[in-house]
């Protein structure tokens, strides 16, 4: 969709759910932030377009947490009328960071933090670039590559299972898992979509359960037993926090991880220049990195709901009404980068907010700031004269996530 004043009426209602939109956001982003960048969309909610004023709300106590848990749980209500549930789902969600608010949010994310800590990330570099170099070497006598499928998915849900001290042949489930559970982050989603979920829950939840008890048993040196050990003010996590955080980490872990792969490649595809420039300067990876990410944010928006009555430019919200960030949007916004919609690999002024910002700053952000420059210096070094091996591209279905299906290449050694 091509948005400009002489096509777009005043009548225009944005529907993030519209296949032209979720294929190219950034048109529409730019309309809006420029023309009415607290737009009230389809379905009544507000969304917010700007840097400025994303990263307010984002740091503004007065707004809180979309109350995701309790829309599973009303749906699970209707269900259940029909003889289906969504148990599984709601059981397992309840203690999501991301669902959380203070002061239940203060005391899980003291603790998680902590056990994250202990893991001694630095020190899985080698780990990380050891997996790396292993994908790639799989498909270097082949001339081609899907870089989602064979990369971008592969490489988080290896990760992700050696620091839960998860066997290794079992990474695929948790590739599988995170495409199934993402979809609880859509407030929309259906019942028969919910439905699906709860079974991938159901799934997961009883393979954590055993290893959590394990772990309880006899604590070894990966994350889960860092969760089952960790204390802190005489403060433990429970089972069920142990499983929910667990599952949080498998979602969100896997899929952003792998959109970001897949997307920061994509652009350096698109600008060949860029792509050169960081072959032939590998030190500029670091700022690279942080370009690429603000440059096709993988997380395209998160929700919050006012606490209160807000007046924001021209706009009030109140209680209860769904306020939607454009996390992409505001790192494309003119007012805070020069020339945004440029792929610039050397920019050094970048405070993108591409892992959100205040107190839901992505726990996993380290992580990925170390798995991501790992896996794209690799690709970029390994496989010289990578183009496209097709024009079309497809997205997956997700409300929050902007997360290629496929991203096919051809390469010549």
């Amino acid at each position: 969709m091509v948005l400009s004043p002489q096509n777009t009426s005043q009548l225009f209602k944005l529907n993030p759910y519209e296949a032209q939109f979720k294929a190219n956001p950034y048109p529409t982003y730019h309309y809006l932030r420029s023309h009415d960048p607290i737009h009230q969309g389809l379905f009544g909610d507000w969304n917010l377009t700007s840097y400025a004023d994303v990263k307010a709300v984002l740091q503004d106590p007065r707004f809180i947490e979309i109350p995701i848990t309790q829309i599973i749980r009303n749906k699970n209500q209707r269900l259940k009328e029909k003889g289906k549930n969504l148990d599984a789902l709601v059981e397992s969600s309840t203690q999501w960071l991301f669902f959380l608010d203070p002061p239940e949010h203060t005391r899980m994310r003291m603790l998680v933090s902590k056990a994250f800590k202990a893991q001694n990330l630095p020190q899985k570099h080698s780990q990380i670039q050891e997996i790396v170099d292993e994908l790639v070497s799989r498909v270097k006598h082949q001339e081609h590559l899907d870089v989602i499928s064979d990369f971008a998915e592969t490489l988080p849900s290896r990760v992700i299972a050696q620091m839960l001290g998860l066997p290794d042949e079992d990474s695929h489930l948790i590739c599988k898992w995170s495409k199934g559970l993402f979809h609880i982050f859509d407030p929309l989603a259906s019942l028969n979509l919910c439905v699906n979920i709860d079974q991938v829950a159901h799934e997961c939840a009883e393979y954590f359960h055993s290893y959590i008890a394990q772990r309880r048993q006899k604590p070894e040196s990966d994350l889960i037993s860092a969760l089952v050990i960790v204390e802190k003010d005489g403060e433990k996590l429970s089972d069920q926090e142990i499983l929910s955080t667990c599952m949080m980490i498998v979602t969100a872990g896997m899929a952003t991880t792998a959109a970001i792969i897949g997307n920061s490649m994509l652009a350096l595809l698109h600008h060949p220049k860029q792509l050169e420039l960081l072959r032939n300067n590998p030190e500029i990876l670091p700022t690279a990195t942080e370009e690429l990410m603000r440059y096709d944010s993988p997380t395209q928006l998160v929700a919050r709901i006012p606490t209160e009555t807000v007046e924001m430019r021209d706009k009030t919200m109140k209680p209860g009404d769904n306020i939607i960030l454009y996390i992409g949007a505001a790192n494309r916004d003119p007012a805070k980068f020069t020339n945004p919609d440029q792929l610039d690999l050397r920019r050094t002024e970048n405070p993108h907010i591409a892992f959100a910002v205040g107190i839901h700053l992505c726990v996993g952000a380290a992580l990925a700031r170390m798995e991501v420059p790992i896996a794209i210096n690799t690709l970029v070094q390994q496989l010289p004269d990578m183009r496209l091996a097709t024009d079309k591209l497809e997205y997956h279905d997700y409300l929050v996530l902007r997360y290629l299906n496929s991203l096919s290449v051809n390469f010549e050694l």
